[in-house]
């Protein structure tokens, strides 16, 4: 028998970081409160050894309603990413804030901030009630669809000459 390896294999690169970068800030603040933002993996070993380095776990999937139950310290955002209106909620809330966020999610945030200032609008092919494409919903609302389905790409309507651009979730 051939046995033949798949690569890549594991954990892609910006959740091997935020792991990285929570057990971090876990250490380093050590008996101070720190509270990640959603699963940084879901895979219960890696997140019970998370929080065996100190770093609590607030499973809402709405982060705004996540938030709303850090009440103080350090706030660690997953590699999913996440929107504009929670980063500044966390702000106003005192709390230091970590962004494990992924670096391709970041270019997909950036890209979407400078196509819909260039009066596009965005296709986003994503799943609906996921945390990636929640926090990039969140960076331009207005000009950004979700599409979750051929169904909903096929009833899409826009005038002529609307300048689409379409990204996907990673």
């Amino acid at each position: 028998m051939e046995v033949v390896r798949i690569r890549p294999r594991g954990y892609c690169h910006g959740v091997v970081e935020a792991i990285r970068l929570a057990k971090q800030v876990g250490a380093e603040k050590r008996g101070e409160p720190v509270t990640m933002l959603g699963y940084l993996v879901h895979n219960e070993h890696a997140t019970r050894e998370l929080e065996e380095a100190g770093v609590r776990l607030v499973a809402e999937s709405d982060r705004m309603k996540g938030l709303a139950q850090i009440t103080e310290g350090t706030v660690i955002f997953t590699a999913h990413g996440i929107s504009p209106q929670v980063v500044d909620a966390a702000r106003e809330r005192g709390l230091t804030i970590v962004d494990a966020t992924c670096s391709d999610v970041t270019r997909t945030h950036d890209l979407v901030r400078e196509l819909a200032a260039g009066d596009y609008r965005i296709l986003y092919i994503g799943k609906r009630g996921h945390p990636e494409p929640a926090g990039v919903m969140g960076v331009a609302p207005d000009r950004t669809t979700l599409i979750e389905s051929i169904e909903e790409a096929d009833a899409l309507n826009f005038p002529p000459g609307t300048r689409l651009a379409v990204t996907c979730q990673t």
